[in-house]
């Protein structure tokens, strides 16, 4: 999924055949790497790789509620901390920002979202 995400456009995106479980890997993943001190994920991932895909799937409106259910969005707070390169912190800002135009309640409601920006 990580690959796909590079790859398909808005037009082709019911194409993934993804399901939740695909968007909920890839937030354990991201949840992994930001939590590990090698900033690596469980499965090898970079947490800038991770932030990066995930806001790639993102652009596409039909992703963004499921990206929110994965639970994604805490890992996205938790990366806008000093403790975090200003490379995850930028791309986790774009990530919030990309989520919040859809579903900026969901956004605002996470703890500590509104207090970190």
């Amino acid at each position: 999924m990580l690959v796909q995400a590079y790859v398909i456009n808005e037009e082709e995106n019911d194409v993934l055949g993804s399901d939740d479980r695909c968007f909920q890997f890839l937030a354990n993943e991201l949840s992994s790497a930001v939590k590990s001190d090698e900033t690596r994920s469980h499965g090898g991932y970079r947490t800038v790789e991770v932030v990066a895909a995930i806001n790639k799937l993102a652009v596409h409106d039909a992703n963004k509620p499921r990206i929110i259910a994965s639970g994604a969005v805490a890992s996205y707070v938790e990366l806008l901390g000093p403790a975090h390169s200003p490379a995850e912190q930028m791309l986790a800002t774009h990530g919030l920002w990309s989520l919040a135009m859809n579903c900026p309640r969901d956004v605002a409601d996470q703890h500590g979202c509104i207090s970190s920006t």
